[in-house]
């Protein structure tokens, strides 16, 4: 079972939990430094970064993987992770007031 929205290119027939109960969580990897990183160092690493996930060897790599690659500014990562936090505690959440139902 893939626990992702969508599916894995090459892997159509493997039902995902969105398909078999209604619910997905993302699976995602970012890149993250120490508080406190100068900007000029943050633009450097951000160039790199946004660079890096157009190279051509990369991307070969990262879809022998079956994994996407997608580029998000720090902003955007980290709305993201926030706005995926969110969903994630939802989906916690109900599973624990189903399993709170079975209990006698």
């Amino acid at each position: 079972m893939y626990m992702g929205k969508g599916k894995i290119p090459g892997y159509e027939n493997i039902p995902s939990a969105e398909e078999l109960y209604g619910i997905s969580t993302p699976a995602f990897v970012g890149i993250v430094g120490p508080k406190g990183l100068p900007g000029y160092v943050l633009k450097k690493l951000d160039d790199a970064f946004a660079k890096a996930v157009k190279d051509p060897q990369f991307l070969n790599a990262m879809d022998r993987t079956c994994t996407p690659a997608l580029y998000m500014s720090r902003s955007d990562f980290s709305h993201y992770v926030d706005k995926t936090f969110l969903e994630v505690s939802e989906v916690v959440k109900s599973f624990n007031e189903e399993e709170a139902k079975k209990k006698p």
